[in-house]
């Protein structure tokens, strides 16, 4: 075990402790109120700065970073409210302990998808060298899991990273 299992089995342990102590609904719904706002703060963010505009007066450059962030913190906190009722739910009908083994689960592979993005983006310019690569246990799983997790993103590899 070298310097980069260590780098790799950190965020992993990380990761499966947080789905454990969050539960697969909440750990869904983090997830997606982090894709949801980010979309929805893109957007939409051009209807709401005009409004933005006519309240801050001499301050008129600061609506479109107002607008962006306001969207952005509203959709994240709308979808954990939602997440957390949903979780409740769950609890109330006796499966919150299927819902934390779960959420161990997808916290792991959440971070696996992460990683091996980050792989998939930093192995073609040579940051991590040969002789660490081989001698690393867990990169070779990793690699797998890139190449099925992100069959697409491997295919391009050369656009993303040039």
């Amino acid at each position: 075990m070298n310097y980069l299992d260590i780098i790799i089995a950190i965020p992993l342990i990380y990761g499966m402790i947080k789905g454990f102590s969050n539960g697969l609904i909440k750990e869904i719904a983090s997830l997606l109120g982090l894709l949801i706002g980010v979309y929805v703060a893109i957007n939409f963010s051009s209807y709401l700065t005009p409004k933005f505009t006519q309240f801050l007066k001499g301050y008129e450059k600061f609506a479109p970073i107002i607008s962006v962030v306001l969207l952005f913190i509203v959709s994240v906190m709308s979808i954990k409210i939602l997440g957390y009722i949903m979780d409740k739910f769950i609890k109330a009908m006796a499966l919150g302990f299927i819902s934390i083994l779960l959420g161990g689960v997808f916290g792991f592979f959440k971070i696996v998808v992460i990683l091996s993005f980050l792989l998939s983006l930093t192995n073609e310019r040579g940051f991590i060298g040969k002789q660490t690569q081989q001698q690393s246990h867990l990169l070779p799983s990793l690699k797998k899991a890139s190449k099925i997790i992100m069959p697409e993103l491997n295919k391009n590899k050369q656009i993303i990273v040039e």
